[in-house]
């Protein structure tokens, strides 16, 4: 791409929000930050058949965590050894245990979680950096 075409898109990033007194984005703490919590958690299909529903399943919790308190980032992966178990692993970064934990008492997601249950298994763990 020529600059001639990106210098117009770059100065709309930087001088446009300046201009309308935006607040600029502020930067995800760093993987090993003593006060971040890592959540993984664990997905098994019951069998083939219900692989499909269990993805939705999790989707529908991962569209969840997304707008809680304290949530920093996620993503799902499937095992590329789809024989081996976990099938799948939702691992998600928060600013706290705290909210987490929060999170995880809510109703709301306690019915997501009741729901994977229905075509597979969910299995939570909590990991906080380890201190060097």
């Amino acid at each position: 791409m020529r600059f001639h075409r990106v210098l117009p898109a770059l100065a709309a990033t930087l001088i446009v929000p300046f201009f309308l007194n935006a607040s600029p984005a502020l930067a995800a703490p760093a993987l090993d930050d003593p006060n971040t919590v890592v959540t993984v958690m664990q997905f098994n299909a019951r069998d083939a058949a219900s692989k499909a529903e269990l993805q939705k399943r999790m989707g529908a919790i991962r569209d969840y965590i997304r707008k809680q308190p304290g949530y920093i980032e996620n993503a799902l992966m499937e095992n590329r050894n789809s024989d081996q178990k976990p099938h799948f692993v939702g691992v998600s970064r928060w600013n706290s245990f705290k909210d987490w934990e929060a999170m995880w008492l809510k109703p709301e997601f306690q019915t997501l979680v009741r729901a994977v249950g229905e075509v597979g298994d969910i299995t939570p763990g909590t990991y906080s950096p380890v201190k060097r």
